[in-house]
């Protein structure tokens, strides 16, 4: 274990309705925090569902989730938003392993 080591990324960004990515590439994700630091209910998606991506949880207002992942999960399929056509935003923190 002393050999290897864990990549952390961490920032903030503010969300829209519609789904984007947190950070960009297809590295996979060995660890996930988000915390919603706004007003509105934030929205994540894991991975793509037959071609939609499904929202899988839901981040309340000054919430937050952590979670260890598979290697299924990269990048690319990590994905935020507030709900769905509402027009709303809110704003995140996340810290991220790769």
């Amino acid at each position: 274990w002393e050999d290897t080591h864990t990549v952390w990324d961490r920032g903030g960004r503010n969300v829209t309705d519609t789904l984007a990515v947190i950070k960009t590439g297809s590295t996979a994700i060995k660890f996930l925090y988000i915390k919603n630091l706004g007003s509105e209910e934030c929205e994540l998606s894991l991975e793509a569902s037959g071609g939609s991506d499904e929202r899988d949880i839901l981040i309340p207002p000054g919430a937050s989730i952590a979670m260890r992942t598979t290697s299924s999960v990269t990048a690319a399929t990590v994905k935020v938003a507030t709900a769905a056509s509402s027009g709303n935003t809110t704003t995140i923190e996340y810290v991220i392993a790769i």
